[in-house]
């Protein structure tokens, strides 16, 4: 009895660890394509982000190189100087509005976001929103139309946030 029993516990042993090393090679192998995943989904977010930033700043390379030249020019082009201005700062308020979105995402991923939320008239935000898209020189032939319901009620909201996913929204849709 005494041998016979110790050979069913080790061979009860052999079936423990064997299973234990399937299933923590199914484990690691499942752990290891989440990980390719998501380092495929942050190479694609990475490829997004340098092509966002990079366009801005070759309309700021050019525009910049242009002003230099205009300025070696008689007589003086002050409008078309004063037009890459306008351009240079809409771009590079372009890419600052970029650079925000990602510190707002890391703020988000570790919660540390915070909203302001208050009173906030809809209507005014969304007249805000269309003042600024229709300044926008890359609008083209776009045209913003809001139809507001009067009389809405308040909301409570964090205004600036509710701004920029707005915005966000309408610049998505004016690419795509």
């Amino acid at each position: 009895g005494g041998a016979n029993g110790e050979e069913q516990i080790f061979a009860r042993i052999a079936v423990i660890r064997e299973t234990a090393s399937h299933s923590t090679s199914r484990f690691l192998e499942e752990q290891n394509r989440r990980l390719r995943s998501l380092d495929n989904a942050k190479s694609t977010f990475l490829t997004t982000v340098a092509h966002e930033i990079k366009n801005p700043l070759s309309s700021i390379s050019l525009h910049a190189r242009d002003t230099s030249e205009l300025l070696e020019e008689e007589p003086l082009d002050f409008s078309l100087m004063q037009e890459n201005l306008r351009t240079i700062e809409q771009s590079v308020m372009r890419i600052d509005r970029i650079v925000l979105d990602l510190m707002d995402t890391v703020s988000i991923e570790q919660g540390r976001l915070s909203l302001s939320l208050v009173p906030s008239d809809l209507g005014a935000l969304l007249h805000s929103v269309q003042k600024d898209f229709s300044s926008h020189p890359n609008s083209g032939n776009n045209q913003l139309v809001l139809t507001i319901q009067p009389d809405l009620p308040e909301i409570s909201a964090d205004s600036e946030r509710l701004i920029q996913v707005i915005t966000n929204l309408i610049s998505n849709a004016e690419r795509h």
